[in-house]
């Protein structure tokens, strides 16, 4: 007796059997959507005949201008492409390294952004402009010395005076200089801003400074007495000004006694200063 599984495999589908000469009829006629209308780029092999067996398709007219479902399959094709590119190019950083696809996609916001830098916030300290243009003169000269806001014009009453004598041995005297005029008196070898012109070639062209200053001291009962006092101060000159032959210390104040002997770049010529 047949058990009903005669013409089935162990699969339990059904058997076919095929003429030899029906398997070579469906090999010469191809697939069977052989004559579906195809877009004008196909590629061989992909369903429809090339070459000298090419069937003419007609194209089928829908009235949006001969489009065709090929024409619409590649558009869509193109646009999602597109939208790949603008994906990929928009979920790199800076470095050009993308990013991993379970950062992009997760929704973990513990990752604090690093934080951003402090704003600059606006300087309104002094910029130093306008202490330049107080250094220059009328003429424009750009000056190396600025006054203090102690400096003070001396009284009459004591004179001060230089006496300038020549560098020979007889040490003759050349000229002599009252300086109760002014708060200040600049020497050196520029005679267009110096108070005080120094001919030697050593020497710079601002070369020191004679100041009067305004000196304030308290006594032990509480009362405050101002006197007024004379120093000199090197402007950090090339070879140096010389008291009493030792050296100035550059840009400071050293103050002015009677009968103190300046010179200057260790020169023989003396300025003699006296008080009277």
């Amino acid at each position: 007796m047949s058990d009903g599984n005669e013409g089935r495999d162990r699969y339990g589908r059904v058997k076919r059997e095929y003429r030899d000469e029906d398997w070579h009829e469906r090999q010469r006629r191809g697939p069977r959507n052989q004559n579906r209308s195809r877009s004008p780029g196909r590629r061989p092999g992909s369903g429809a005949r090339t070459g000298a067996n090419a069937v003419p398709v007609k194209r089928e007219d829908r009235g949006d201008g001969g489009r065709t479902r090929s024409h619409e399959r590649n558009r869509d094709r193109d646009r999602d492409r597109d939208m790949r590119r603008e994906w990929d190019r928009g979920s790199r950083d800076r470095s050009g390294i993308r990013p991993k696809e379970e950062d992009l996609w997760s929704n973990d916001d513990s990752k604090e952004a690093p934080p951003s830098p402090p704003p600059v916030k606006p300087n309104y300290s002094h910029s130093g402009v306008l202490t330049e243009e107080s250094k220059k003169d009328s003429e424009g000269n750009i000056l190396k010395y600025h006054e203090p806001e102690d400096a003070t014009t001396p009284p009459k009453t004591p004179e001060y005076r230089i006496y300038v004598f020549s560098e020979s041995e007889q040490g003759k005297l050349i000229d002599t200089i009252k300086l109760n005029q002014k708060s200040h008196y600049l020497l050196g070898r520029d005679t267009k801003v110096c108070d005080i012109p120094v001919d030697i070639k050593s020497c710079s062209r601002q070369h020191a400074v004679i100041q009067f200053r305004r000196i304030s001291k308290t006594d032990r009962f509480g009362d405050t007495h101002h006197t007024i006092k004379p120093y000199i101060i090197d402007l950090e000159s090339s070879y140096g000004t010389q008291l009493n032959g030792d050296d100035v210390p550059p840009s400071r104040y050293v103050e002015l006694r009677n009968k103190d002997l300046i010179q200057f770049c260790g020169h023989p010529r003396e300025y003699l200063w006296i008080e009277s």
